[in-house]
């Protein structure tokens, strides 16, 4: 447990080392605001979400193979929703929070914000993937995947970092990170394999990443059209993920569940 500590601290706060010794405090900080979006994602999503779903998760290693897998594929396309859905609003709203929020000097950051938020999904989603190494009590691949993304990131700073700066240290951090994922997949799916359904996960993915490169492709430095923007992107994505990722089942509990709202609410006087 120490060792995998000692690595996620590596992973989360040595940059600003590498950036500091090779570049001015003014990178530093840009870099640091940027990277308050990759700690705000895991705040706003994922850490609510598995702290609400955790025991739920625990209970399944009880129950029968096909039981298990559907209750923990469906679990898992909705933790994907609420932490793509989040990673989306933070990338497409940064810069106009960044302008309203901080000094001038700082908008730099906002060109960052969505490689850390990237990254930070990829943590997200290595949180969740550990479930088949703790249910098995193996935690020792849960560090060597951890020091195995320490490597990977600490040869991205050497290189990048000096020609890149705070770009390349996201950029290093969001390979890393993307390491760490696919060693901890690996190892919980070879302790206690899941039989998952991946195909709505690639559609919600695709589907922000559209969004996401439409917000930066038409990206205005006017504040109002901005935001205007931002709200028209996650309108779109809100849209396409009900069709495409949410069951027709799920729609129709949701429709009903808007429709006890408006009836609960008390009449106007």
């Amino acid at each position: 447990y120490r060792a995998t500590t000692a690595g996620a601290f590596v992973l989360k706060f040595a940059d600003r080392y590498f950036l500091n010794a090779r570049h001015d405090l003014a990178e530093v900080g840009l870099y640091g605001l940027a990277y308050q979006f990759g700690f705000l994602l895991i705040y706003a999503s994922s850490a609510p979400f598995l702290q609400a779903w955790n025991p739920q998760r625990f209970a399944l290693s009880t129950r029968p193979r096909e039981e298990r897998d559907a209750a923990y594929d469906d679990g898992f396309r909705w933790f994907s929703i609420v932490v793509v859905s989040a990673a989306l609003g933070l990338c497409v709203f940064a810069q106009p929070i960044l302008a309203l929020m901080a000094a001038p000097t700082y908008a730099g950051a906002a060109r960052l914000v969505p490689i850390i938020v990237a990254a930070y999904a990829l943590q997200a989603f290595t949180d969740a993937a550990e479930l088949g190494i703790q249910v098995s009590e193996r935690t020792q691949y849960a560090t060597l995947a951890t020091w195995a993304a320490v490597v990977v990131v600490l040869i991205g700073y050497v290189i990048q970092i000096p020609p890149l700066g705070g770009l390349g240290a996201a950029l290093a951090t969001l390979v890393a990170f993307a390491v760490r994922l696919g060693f901890t997949w690996r190892f919980a799916q070879r302790l206690w394999p899941i039989r998952l359904q991946l195909a709505p996960q690639i559609r919600l993915i695709a589907i922000a990443l559209f969004c996401a490169g439409t917000v930066e492709w038409l990206r205005s430095a006017d504040i109002r059209q901005a935001l205007l923007l931002a709200v028209m992107a996650c309108a779109v994505f809100c849209v396409a993920v009900l069709m495409s990722v949410v069951s027709r089942d799920e729609r129709r509990a949701l429709r009903d569940f808007l429709r006890q709202c408006r009836a609960s609410r008390p009449a106007a006087p």
